[in-house]
């Protein structure tokens, strides 16, 4: 309904402005009541403003906000919420939606919503070795809401060992998500890849990649956190951390902790950011 109500937004302001074409009203040779002057009923349109000159710039408002596109994209990213241009923006590409990292003049970074469907499902279990992993049948690959929940601490669309970020389920799962990606949006001016420490870090994460000590991070457990960001989007899921070196496979938690996995029900979920080449 929503979907169909934007797209008609225009026609619905044409309308509303011949209404008040055919009921203006008129008394005496000279006095005709002006649009702010005519109360509106708000009760079922559910806007803010109480009159018809509100009421019409309100809906022009929001007619433009639907429309707009995220500029770089070929018109193939919507803007739904903000300008497109600051961080936590959401835009949606196709059937894909995504925030905005970072909008610049040669750029723009974008992190996806959801963890892509792959791999497996996590429950608990009573008995050894306390939780279970069931296959998901036909993945899309793409994104999922039902890959951003967790059951009593155990996560959904993840693999089923402790894999690090360069491990080839990771970089095929990315590299399929990007093959979409180039056949919804016409292009392949940009690039897919695992979220990575300093993007994170540029949004408020401390994450302290230069400890390579594997026995080290294994003895300590945390390898940082994110307790400075505001940005609450980035832990509605837990997933994979890109890191270059191969012996820590970091993941992002929903309580703003970041660790080295040593459970194959660790945070593997696969979320991915996005960044477009504005100058090609």
């Amino acid at each position: 309904m929503k979907k169909i109500v934007k797209k008609n937004y225009r026609f619905i302001i044409g309308l509303i402005i011949g209404i008040i074409i055919s009921t203006t009203v008129t008394y005496g040779a000279e006095n005709i009541l002006s649009g702010s002057d005519v109360s509106y009923n708000t009760g079922t349109s559910h806007g803010s403003k109480n009159n018809i000159q509100g009421a019409i710039d309100e809906l022009y408002e929001k007619a433009n906000s639907c429309s707009k596109t995220l500029e770089g994209t070929n018109n193939k990213c919507q803007v739904i919420s903000g300008t497109g241009k600051d961080i936590g923006d959401e835009v949606q590409c196709g059937t894909e939606p995504f925030y905005v990292v970072k909008n610049t003049d040669t750029e723009i970074i974008l992190f996806a919503k959801y963890n892509l469907e792959v791999g497996y499902n996590s429950s608990r279990i009573n008995e050894a070795p306390g939780f279970k992993l069931e296959k998901i049948e036909n993945p899309s690959g793409m994104q999922s809401e039902n890959c951003s929940k967790t059951n009593e601490g155990y996560h959904k669309c993840i693999f089923n060992n402790i894999l690090r970020s360069t491990d080839q389920k990771y970089t095929d799962a990315v590299s399929n998500y990007q093959s979409y990606l180039e056949k919804i949006m016409s292009s392949k001016n940009f690039s897919v890849s695992l979220i990575d420490a300093d993007t994170l870090n540029s949004l408020g994460c401390n994450l302290k990649v230069d400890i390579i000590d594997p026995d080290y991070v294994l003895a300590n457990g945390i390898s940082g956190d994110c307790n400075s960001s505001n940005y609450e989007w980035l832990f509605n899921v837990g997933y994979r951390v890109h890191i270059e070196n191969p012996y820590l496979p970091f993941s992002v938690h929903e309580d703003k902790t970041v660790t080295s996995d040593t459970s194959p029900i660790g945070s593997g979920g696969v979320r991915v950011k996005v960044v477009i080449n504005k100058k090609v």
